[in-house]
């Protein structure tokens, strides 16, 4: 792409005298954007839009060309003597180019981050409520988040990153992401800080978390997905057996 841009303003008949780099120094720089989304939890989903500036040497060389059956030595540069004072490439200076996220494909998909999780990284909780820590090592923490099948993988940079902002107005003044996604994110929060307040005993007995705390329960007392009490609560045998791993994570997390 850099070369591209670089054979634009030299002649096509006069590059065969310019040294085109064949290696570009490089810097990336990732400007953030979020959106929110709503599938099985609240959430925001980071984007990146992709800048990059380079840099290079560009060289004039000598080279032979013909006119009329006569050949010339170009650059045509001679001393007093007549004899060409250019045998080998000189240095012409260095040829800069800005890449903006247009020319890199547009923004980049990063990931989804739930909406719980987010605010507590933003308050720079090392676990959040509503959230579990499955691994942690020095570059990345694991989280499994209530409501979510997939678990989520928050680089530690990133958090920190996070941290850095504090709160979701600051995000807004930073262009993170605009003032209405913002409005409809603090909402979406709202909701959720009210729905963390109810007691368990006013959750509906047919809601999903509910059937999953039974199951625990019934895991805790030495039952296996294929045992009838399990199958009592009408779950899937693939539910059962996906809530079991859950368990015996969870198990092995609070041991830990």
């Amino acid at each position: 792409m850099a070369n591209k841009r670089l054979e634009q303003p030299c002649p096509e008949g006069l590059r065969q005298f310019i040294v085109f780099p064949s290696q570009y120094y490089r810097r990336y720089y990732p400007l953030p954007s979020a959106s929110y989304s709503f599938e099985e939890v609240p959430s925001l989903d980071f984007n990146f839009d992709i800048f990059a500036v380079a840099y290079a040497e560009v060289w004039l060389r000598p080279g032979n060309i013909s006119f009329d059956e006569y050949e010339f030595l170009l650059p045509w540069i001679k001393d007093k003597n007549g004899l060409p004072l250019l045998e080998k490439p000189k240095f012409l200076g260095y040829y800069y180019l800005i890449l903006r996220p247009e020319d890199l494909g547009g923004y980049v998909f990063w990931e989804s981050i739930p909406l719980v999780l987010l605010k507590g990284l933003l308050n720079g909780e090392a676990r959040p409520d509503g959230s579990t820590i499955l691994a942690a090592t020095d570059s990345v923490i694991t989280y499994r988040v209530q409501g979510l099948e997939e678990e989520v993988e928050v680089p530690n940079k990133f958090a920190e990153y996070l941290k850095s902002i504090g709160s979701m107005d600051k995000m807004i003044d930073m262009g993170v992401m605009t003032e209405k996604v913002g409005n409809i994110v603090k909402a979406a929060v709202g909701e959720l800080e009210v729905k963390r307040r109810i007691p368990p005993a006013t959750e509906k007995a047919g809601r999903r978390d509910s059937i999953k705390e039974r199951a625990f329960r019934l895991f805790d007392g030495v039952k296996r997905p294929g045992d009838p009490e399990v199958k009592n609560l009408g779950i899937k045998p693939n539910t059962a057996y996906r809530y079991y791993q859950d368990w015996k994570k969870a198990c092995s997390h609070s041991q830990s």
